[in-house]
């Protein structure tokens, strides 16, 4: 499976998508008898701005001078929401699972490694990266295990 990294993609971000990845995150949850859609609107917003900031400090084509930045936070809430899919696939499993088997553990992470790489690439893209698109992955694959946290637990 390749990601469509196309101009017109990445040029085109809409929230959509990723509020109904969330919302079917928190009906999972639902389902399997924990109520976390406050957590999940809490975490998205404050991952999604914190890394808006990392995001534009990593950027090398800032422009100190202007104060303008490179990469708008509807973009980024646009790539962190629509990278959130594995998760929905993951709270899936949490819901048909009993409570915190190691497999489920070892296929939780898998998850979240999936969801940064997903949106690393599309940062990577975004900003020109190339480089130090891996840098930018540490920090995202951190806010998805935050998710896979509150999936899990």
């Amino acid at each position: 499976m390749t990601l469509n990294k196309s101009p017109a993609v990445l040029d085109a971000p809409e929230l959509t998508g990723p509020i109904i990845i969330a919302v079917a995150i928190g009906v999972f949850l639902l389902l399997a008898g924990k109520i976390h859609f406050g957590d999940i609107v809490g975490l998205s917003m404050f991952g999604s701005v914190f890394l808006y900031f990392l995001l534009n400090f990593m950027s090398n084509v800032i422009k100190w001078q202007t104060q303008t930045a490179i990469v708008p936070v509807y973009t980024v809430l646009s790539v962190l929401g629509y990278c959130q899919a594995p998760l929905v696939i993951l709270s899936m499993f949490r819901m048909m699972s009993g409570m915190g088997s190691p497999f489920l553990i070892l296929i939780s992470v898998s998850f979240a490694v999936w969801s940064a790489i997903a949106a690393t690439i599309f940062f990577g893209a975004i900003l020109e990266l190339e480089s130090k698109k891996w840098l930018v992955g540490y920090p995202v694959f951190l806010y998805y295990l935050l998710f896979v946290e509150i999936i899990l637990f």
